[in-house]
């Protein structure tokens, strides 16, 4: 009987981890949909403004208790009534208001689609991945440089589970009895974890040239200072 449980036992896990490759995998597409838009959105000069009227007090606060709630709710998507009237207060122009409310928008999804990815998906994939991306989709406060560099990570880790699911599944297929703990210790998998670690390093290039130019070496946990630090003072 010991046996016949542990086996139980065993089967659940494997297909715990493997559900957790597949939700990833499943919230991707929006994350990476959302990414591209608040990038573009920030990178437009026309538009970039949205993201300093969002960081207004009454407005920010606004933002914020809608999209916890609407997490807590577990909506797919999130309204914002009353941010027209908001924005025209503090003498926002029409096309800042129209930039806010899609802002406002495709952030909420971010956060939405970060969390079911980061809570019940695979997690942080490497010391790196935890420091960098800890507080990614959370804050509305951002100028529109932070709002970039945020859209380019989290899309990159949106990519990576599209990727890291796809080796799962192929995994899967040579090996159908082994439990799925054993696939993240593959070279095809270890591999791809590199390559997320150097681009993640290369975004923090791109953004804060200070940073020491991009090493193929591992993070030592807890040395230099995170990108998040330097979001942090932006």
């Amino acid at each position: 009987f010991p046996s016949h449980d542990t086996d139980q036992e065993r089967g659940k896990s494997s297909a715990a981890i493997k559900e957790r490759f597949y939700t990833s995998a499943e919230q991707a597409p929006m994350i990476i949909n959302a990414s591209e838009a608040i990038y573009n959105l920030a990178s437009d000069p026309k538009t970039a403004g949205a993201f300093g009227v969002l960081s207004k007090p009454g407005i920010k606060a606004a933002l914020l208790s809608a999209i916890s709630e609407g997490v807590r709710a577990g909506q797919t998507s999130i309204s914002f009534p009353g941010i027209e009237e908001a924005v025209r207060k503090i003498g926002g122009t029409q096309a800042e208001i129209d930039a806010a409310l899609m802002a406002a928008r495709y952030l909420a999804e971010l956060e939405l689609g970060f969390r079911k990815s980061f809570l019940a998906g695979q997690g942080a994939v490497s010391n790196m991945e935890a420091e960098v991306t800890r507080r990614l989709g959370g804050s509305l406060a951002d100028s529109p440089k932070v709002a970039m560099a945020k859209a380019e990570v989290l899309m990159a880790r949106a990519k990576f589970d599209q990727q890291a699911n796809k080796l799962m599944e192929a995994w899967e297929d040579k090996n159908p009895n082994a439990h799925a703990k054993k696939f993240k210790s593959t070279p095809e998998y270890e591999r791809l974890v590199n390559e997320y670690n150097d681009h993640l390093k290369q975004l923090q290039n791109k953004y804060f040239p200070s940073t020491p130019a991009p090493q193929r070496t591992r993070t030592v946990p807890g040395s230099g200072r995170s990108m998040l630090e330097q979001l942090r003072e932006r």
